[in-house]
């Protein structure tokens, strides 16, 4: 669990406009909400204490609330540390992901990727071939926010020609069913286009026929 403490601050002039009680405060955050719901609590705060706004959700407490903090593992950070938590937090928010629903089937998601249009190009990519290809009827393919709790594989495969020989024997065997869609070949077509995708696939089947007569060199 990782949790932080900024400096505490002068806030008289936002406190007296909203009658509050306390006139200085800082911020306690966290990587993830659940890690900061369950510091609060020990820590004795009220969930309605919250402040849900938007990527800069944490808590505001006092100086004896601080010190606590600290003495139960809070890290301390700066302004400048809060700022940096704020820049992942925008970041994580921009990620997204490309899911195929399939009916019947569980749903293929890859990612992340850092942003919508990184995430387009591949659906846009998948989507042209999808018609041209055996795959499950009913078959949609999205973009959608990245959620890090889901399975997902990776957002690219890769275009060395070695390494997709040595990932072709597993996709082989899938290349003819429904749910053999998108396979290796679909995905390099789909990130990097017809033309490039092509000459690295030529590449790797030449890889994969020395595989196969056992003479690619070993992976490092």
């Amino acid at each position: 669990m990782t949790v932080y403490v900024d400096e505490i601050q002068d806030f008289t002039w936002i406190a007296r406009a909203r009658r509050l009680r306390h006139t200085h405060w800082c911020h306690l955050v966290a990587d993830t909400r659940d890690e900061l719901h369950a510091f609060a609590q020990r820590l004795g705060l009220r969930r309605t204490w919250f402040q849900d706004h938007g990527i800069r959700w944490h808590y505001d407490i006092t100086p004896p609330k601080r010190a606590r903090a600290l003495q139960l593992g809070a890290i301390e950070i700066d302004r400048h540390g809060l700022a940096d938590i704020i820049a992942k937090r925008r970041a994580a928010a921009r990620r997204r992901a490309v899911v195929l629903t399939r009916p019947g089937h569980p749903d293929v998601r890859f990612g992340p990727y850092d942003d919508y249009d990184q995430a387009d190009v591949i659906a846009g990519g998948l989507l042209a071939q999808l018609h041209g290809a055996v795959h499950v009827p009913g078959t949609t393919i999205i973009v959608v926010p990245y959620v890090d709790a889901l399975p997902h594989s990776e957002p690219y495969v890769t275009t060395d020609p070695t390494q997709l020989a040595y990932r072709m024997d597993a996709a082989e065997a899938d290349a003819s069913q429904e749910t053999g869609f998108p396979n290796l070949y679909a995905r390099l077509r789909a990130q990097l286009g017809y033309e490039p995708a092509r000459d690295i696939w030529l590449q790797a089947a030449a890889a994969y026929d020395w595989l196969h007569h056992d003479r690619l060199p070993q992976q490092d």
